[in-house]
């Protein structure tokens, strides 16, 4: 990052930074650019350490930049969120979905290409610049178990699912590299992991694709990929 940014200012070159919500930690209620930086894991500090850095810059006038936060990701292509993996891949292999820790917690999830497109017009919007935008994300959060249930429909598959309780996340990390990391994160399933896009929604007049329409487009790309 240190690296990155000195590069950007001997070039007088602009920073769109994209991030996630690792830095905030656990948030009571919803995260929006105004929630304080309050990290609860090493990846959280990490990644609290390197939008400080940026956001200093700014403050100091050295360099102009953007943070562009996004929720959870899932869609077309998207292969490296758990939720693609337990819930996505599951189905489109007939196997039942998988869900961390609790079914009944609401989690927002950002649309791939909703990120995108978002993204690229702060980029080229000068007065988006020296702020911190969420990304759009469907205001509506689901639980883990009604999203799951939306994927199984478009699958056209009877729902059911399974709990992947912490304990189980420690064991499968010992085999299995990527569950191991996500064990210090899953406080954003424990509870409500709930994100605000309203900022961003309000000011480019662009709605996020809803979690129906989001899932549906998901699965007729896995759909295709198997033909």
């Amino acid at each position: 990052m240190r690296n990155v940014i000195d590069a950007c200012k001997a070039n007088d070159t602009k920073l769109v930074f994209f991030s996630n919500v690792y830095a905030l930690g656990k948030v009571e209620g919803w995260m929006s650019e105004e929630s304080p930086m309050n990290p609860c894991s090493k990846k959280g500090e990490v990644r609290a350490k390197i939008e400080q850095m940026l956001l200093d810059e700014v403050q100091h006038g050295n360099i102009q930049g953007i943070i562009a936060r996004a929720a959870d990701f899932y869609g077309p292509g998207a292969n490296l969120g758990f939720v693609d993996f337990m819930v996505f891949q599951n189905l489109a292999k007939g196997k039942t979905p998988q869900i961390l820790v609790n079914a009944n917690t609401k989690h927002s999830y950002t649309f791939t290409p909703d990120a995108a497109r978002a993204t690229a017009a702060l980029g080229n919007t000068m007065d988006a610049y020296n702020q911190i935008w969420n990304l759009p994300t469907d205001p509506d959060a689901l639980s883990g178990k009604d999203f799951a249930e939306l994927v199984a429909q478009a699958f056209g598959t009877k729902f059911k699912y399974t709990i992947v309780p912490k304990w189980m996340t420690r064991i499968l990390g010992l085999f299995i590299p990527e569950m191991g990391e996500a064990v210090e994160m899953l406080y954003q399933n424990q509870y409500d992991y709930l994100f605000d896009s309203s900022k961003y929604v309000r000011h480019f007049k662009h709605p996020a694709t809803t979690y129906r329409e989001g899932i549906q487009e998901t699965v007729a790309h896995l759909q295709q990929q198997k033909t």
